[in-house]
């Protein structure tokens, strides 16, 4: 949902609208990406590949943190309203905010899993291994898999996580946290500001890691820490502190961005293999570099009559970006299924691996888009104009 805010309400004297659509640009540009990682890596795991093609494989193997950046917008977006309010607290008090976030997340969420069994119980080759990263949804039908995913709980034992539909675990991660937000972080912030903020998200997040050695790690509960980012990016935006305002005005947040950016892909290209074994610190880089391109591209926002859009912002911006953007939660819901019927389908058709590589991007990828289109129509539309 497009943000719209007035510049009134920060320190600049200004009446004019300022529209963060490049959030939604953001958030659609990243579900793509995931979709694109899981039909040319997550349909070939164990698979020898020619090497003409493994570069493009690798440019599309980094999926997982597209998460990192929905967090962070969660983050970000939910804490806008209680920077701007007169209380700094939420708006109708917890129960209502907990219910208007139900109202946004479960119902889609719900059908995607009713849709996903309902496909398992009729096609029998989804029940069967194919290789690809659809086999971990079995056992779907197990009853301790069906209550952990009623209860949103799934993503807590690595015997569940997966099932069903792999992607639903980040849903259940990010419900938790929906709780965490205002129990926990939005008091810190209150009292002590972004800087204990930020402290106190990461320790609560690599608290599990660290005291239970890794046995929650299936969960991510460092998201909290990427959640906090997102909330501190907000204050930094929209506050009207002397700090906050000093920060926007003194801070080049392009350069910051850059080199944080920079940053992340040298440390990935360079040590692959380290960057995807410690998820809890490799998240933290990524979910830091969001935080600084939102700062960014806000900035640019309030600015824009004053310069040319940066090349960033115009991506952001674009009406493809925006288009994806408005149904990306069905998209990140829904493409696993797609694209698993696409694999099985393709699979009897054509035998040459190369060939089959290139296609099931080609074909299931806009398959995609359109069933995933469809079911936002009908069962996410409905629910996305819920306040925040």
């Amino acid at each position: 949902m497009t943000i719209i805010v007035s510049e009134s309400s920060l320190p600049q004297n200004s009446s004019a609208k300022v529209r963060l659509e490049f959030l939604d640009g953001m958030r659609g540009l990243a579900a793509l990406y995931v979709v694109l990682y899981h039909s040319t890596n997550g349909t070939w795991s164990d698979r020898i590949l020619p090497s003409w093609c493994k570069m493009a494989h690798r440019l599309m193997a980094w999926g997982h943190f597209a998460v990192a950046i929905f967090i962070v917008l969660s983050g970000y977006c939910l804490m806008i309203p209680v920077v701007r309010s007169a209380d700094f607290k939420l708006r109708g008090g917890f129960f209502t905010y907990i219910k208007r976030r139900a109202r946004r997340i479960l119902p889609p969420y719900y059908a995607s899993i009713a849709i996903c069994l309902l496909f398992i119980a009729m096609v029998p080759a989804l029940r069967h291994p194919n290789g690809i990263d659809w086999d971990n949804a079995m056992p779907a039908f197990r009853p301790d898999v069906l209550i952990s995913h009623l209860l949103l709980v799934h993503n807590l034992n690595e015997d569940w996580i997966f099932r069903i539909n792999g992607p639903l675990w980040s849903v259940a991660t990010e419900w938790q946290i929906y709780f965490v937000f205002p129990a926990l972080l939005l008091p810190v912030w209150r009292r002590w500001g972004i800087e204990a903020l930020v402290i106190a998200g990461l320790a609560l997040g690599y608290a599990p890691h660290y005291l239970f050695d890794g046995s929650f790690d299936s969960a991510a509960p460092w998201y909290i820490g990427l959640f906090a980012l997102g909330m501190a990016g907000a204050d930094i935006c929209f506050s009207a502190r002397s700090t906050a305002i000093r920060m926007r005005e003194r801070v080049n947040w392009g350069a910051f961005c850059a080199v944080s950016w920079l940053f992340t892909a040298l440390l990935g290209i360079s040590n692959a293999v380290w960057f995807w074994s410690h998820f809890w610190i490799s998240d933290a880089v990524v979910g830091l570099s969001t935080m600084l391109l939102i700062i960014f591209c806000f900035e640019a926002v309030r600015n824009q009559e004053k310069r040319t859009n940066p090349a960033a912002l115009q991506i952001l911006d674009s009406n493809f970006a925006l288009k994806i953007g408005h149904f990306s939660y069905s998209l990140y819901l829904m493409h696993p299924l797609v694209l698993a019927l696409t694999v099985i389908s393709m699979r009897g058709v054509i035998t040459s691996t190369p060939l089959l590589w290139i296609s099931i991007p080609l074909v299931g990828v806009p398959l995609s888009l359109v069933f995933t289109y469809m079911f936002h129509i009908v069962f996410e539309r409905k629910f996305m104009n819920t306040p925040r």
